[in-house]
């Protein structure tokens, strides 16, 4: 009997994690990145190629902003005060994306940057 409720507890984590739950699993090497008032710290965000990263997103800023590379599918909405996680990659050496934030004026206010492979 014990063996069989171990068995369903393992199953129904497997299920958990394989459906993603809303929880991003940390993967290779992190890289930080704070979102304030109208910019990106660092606007140019450097990513090793080959391997998956994690993206630790700060809003330090007083409004939500986001953290959007359309040519990936990336958009991580961030609260003021609050921190987003997201896992991304591996990506091809040489490559740049451009990063924006897309709430209303705020990439015309100069919030964007870049993300470089290298």
């Amino acid at each position: 009997m014990r063996t069989i409720a171990l068995t369903l507890v393992a199953l129904l984590a497997a299920t958990l994690v394989a459906c993603g739950g809303g929880a991003t699993t940390a993967a290779g090497p992190t890289v930080t990145v704070e979102l304030s008032d109208f910019k990106f710290s660092p606007e140019t965000v450097e990513v090793p190629a080959g391997q998956k990263v994690t993206l630790e997103l700060r809003n330090k800023g007083s409004v939500e902003h986001d953290f959007t590379v359309e040519a990936i599918g990336l958009k991580a909405i961030v609260k003021a005060g609050q921190t987003a996680t997201r896992v991304v990659g591996p990506f091809t050496a040489g490559t740049t994306y451009e990063l924006v934030c897309t709430t209303a004026g705020h990439k015309e206010s100069g919030m964007v940057g870049k993300l470089i492979v290298k």
